[in-house]
């Protein structure tokens, strides 16, 4: 597995420029510039790898350096839907906390919920994914991904 310790998620208010104008990367690379939209992207992408043996999994959790008040970016939402935990996988008394969190917090979409209260409560969670096609009468084949 991989370990992936989340120190900090970049705003757009945080990235310092319109979001198309690029930056250059500290070290050299084939394409040597990105933009606020490659940086989203490198978060979608990034966690696509799978080894030979299709057996890797990565393991997230908050750095303990991750600023609890920091404002959580609403693209972050996408990505926590492919990348981030189940409510299922918690024990019954996670659980039970997570709802009552819920039940005290303002109306907000129940994925920053899940976030939030992994941020606050230094939860982590293992993320493995599979593939697998899936041939249906008289359309392509269609590849799919299996968390």
């Amino acid at each position: 597995h991989t370990s992936v310790f989340i120190q900090k998620i970049i705003t757009i208010a945080e990235w310092g420029q319109p979001p198309h104008h690029y930056k250059h990367f500290s070290s050299s690379f084939d394409i040597p510039i990105y933009n606020y939209f490659d940086y989203i992207q490198a978060w979608n992408h990034a966690f696509l790898f799978q080894n030979i043996g299709d057996r890797h999994s990565w393991f997230f959790c908050f750095d303990k350096t991750f600023n609890a008040k920091q404002i959580i970016p609403y693209w972050l939402e996408d990505w926590w839907t492919f990348y981030g935990p189940n409510k299922d996988i918690l024990p019954p008394s996670v659980e039970e906390a997570l709802y009552t969190d819920e039940s005290n917090t303002e109306e907000i979409p129940f994925c920053l919920i899940m976030i939030s209260f992994f941020i606050h409560c230094n939860l982590s969670w293992i993320m493995y994914w599979d593939d697998t096609v899936e041939e249906t009468p008289r359309i392509l084949p269609t590849l799919y991904r299996q968390y």
